[in-house]
């Protein structure tokens, strides 16, 4: 070691993996929320929870529901999406 620090790239943050999980999830045809676990592979008695944290990403205009409760993603959001997956190298 030479005592500095070397600047390494950084992946994404925990806050930032789950906000692509749920932008993935929810897709270009949408759903409604309590299909989004499902949709990740985790248990039906989480479907209420994960729905719920859609709402700070309806709040930030990367979803968007619809009045009979369908989310679906804003332009905001698939752009969001696919240039960040692009960014970290993953194709799709």
């Amino acid at each position: 070691m030479n005592g500095t620090n070397e600047s390494k790239p950084t992946g994404p943050s925990r806050g930032e993996v789950e906000t692509l999980l749920l932008l993935d999830a929810v897709g270009a045809s949408g759903c409604y929320g309590i299909e989004v676990a499902g949709k990740l592979g985790l248990s039906p008695t989480l479907a209420n929870t994960v729905a719920e944290g859609l709402e700070p990403l309806v709040l930030e205009q990367l979803l968007h529901r619809a009045e009979d409760g369908k989310i679906t993603l804003t332009d905001k959001g698939a752009t969001l999406l696919r240039d960040r997956l692009s960014g970290l190298g993953i194709r799709r």
